[in-house]
């Protein structure tokens, strides 16, 4: 009988851990298609402005979905770029700051403080910002130093950027 009740206790532990391997398993392979690395980044084709210069062209176009790192919260972007990577747009598109020198291939904020959709552009490409929406860019030009103007919806001429 002791023999017997042994054999029941150890066939239930032997299924239990069965179990646990199995939904740890599943867990794994659920979570590993989660992990994947999807496509990084959308490739924007090269914009120009009159005359010789040359707007920027963006490399990366980041997209918080298409990322394989954790989300940032809109804080925490705006702590990282707040000290000289951020383009603000608030009321009737006023832009914050007004002029403004990037290095080539550095990292923009553009950030909507409207409660309204804006859409900014730099010479032919655009964005498009919900309201109190963001997005950061990578933003490269083929010849530097170049200036160009950015335009905020129907304002234009709102920022002036250098791409040093």
């Amino acid at each position: 009988m002791n023999i017997m009740k042994n054999r029941k206790e150890d066939v239930i532990f032997v299924a239990v851990l069965l179990v646990l391997v199995l939904i740890f398993i599943v867990f794994r392979v659920v979570k590993g298609k989660k992990v994947e690395a999807p496509a990084v980044a959308d490739v924007m084709p090269i914009t120009t402005i009159s005359g010789d210069q040359t707007a920027p062209r963006v490399i990366v176009k980041k997209k918080k979905t298409d990322t394989i790192w954790p989300e940032l919260s809109y804080t925490e972007t705006f702590t990282k770029y707040q000290n000289g990577n951020l383009l603000q747009f608030s009321q009737n598109c006023q832009a914050r700051p007004v002029s403004m020198a990037l290095k080539n291939g550095s990292d923009l904020m553009l950030d909507n403080r409207e409660n309204k959709e804006e859409v900014i552009t730099f010479g032919n490409t655009k964005y498009t910002l919900p309201a109190y929406g963001y997005e950061v860019i990578n933003l490269s030009v083929k010849n530097v130093p170049v200036t160009f103007q950015v335009d905020c919806s129907t304002a234009q001429n709102v920022a002036t950027i250098v791409m040093e």
